[in-house]
Parts: structure tokens; sequence; C-alpha cells
């Protein structure tokens, strides 16, 4: 499966998304005003691995900024990695947060609420 690597820009996240290297990671700010469109390569290419995804799937979560069109993005991708948990493999979020941002873990855990996904909280600076 082809990797996916997109830049960070002013308002959209870096990503790398690379099933062979086991690399799934999204960082950075996440406000783009066309959020549907950025994240649409991202849910197809989950929707491809989800097909024949790794035994263990470990996605590096970073953010230091998301608006709710982007959370609601978030939220449509967690739901695809259930997907892939109840299929019989393992998938974590590492969900990394700044220790003095409340916001960015409290997103976490509202993300987390009601899903079978395991999260790990991680503190970082």
């Amino acid at each position: 499966m082809e990797a996916i690597h997109i830049s960070a820009t002013n308002d959209s996240p870096m990503v790398i998304l690379d099933q062979q290297a086991g690399i799934f990671e999204i960082s950075g700010v996440s406000y783009s005003e066309h959020v549907k469109k950025f994240y649409a390569p991202v849910f197809e290419w989950f929707e491809v691995y989800s097909l024949q995804p790794n035994d263990e799937t470990v996605v590096k979560f970073n953010f230091t900024y998301c608006n709710s069109a982007s959370i609601k993005a978030i939220s449509i991708l967690i739901d695809l990695f259930e997907k892939i948990e109840k299929a019989g493999y393992k998938v974590e979020v590492n969900w990394y947060y700044h220790p003095d941002d409340d916001d960015m873990l409290s997103l976490g855990r509202e993300l987390q609420d009601g899903m079978n996904v395991n999260f790990n909280f991680i503190s970082c600076k």
C-alpha cells in the first residue's frame, strides 16, 4: 500500500501514513476551511488499510489546535480504527498533549468516550 506524506501548513497538520514502516501520525494544527477536502485522502487510505491492516496499529495524534470541523474528521478516523479493532487487530491511539493544555487533553478524552479503541494520553513539551 502506498504511503501518504502530507506536509504541515499554517492551517493543516502533517500526515504520515506508512503501513510498511508502521507509522501513522497526524500532528500540528488543524483548522483549514476545507477540512473535508484535506481529510478525504486520509479517510480513503484508512478505508483501504482496514481491509488488510497490520497486526498492530499505533496512531499518533499530536495536535496543538483543532477546530470543530477537524474534531469531526478525527472522530470519523477513530470510527475507522474501531472497525479495525472489531476485525480482531490491535489498535492504539497515542494522544499527545502539552501539560498546560487542558483543552487538548479533554478533547482526547471526549473522543475516547464510547469507543472500543485503547487511548494512551501522553504529556509532552
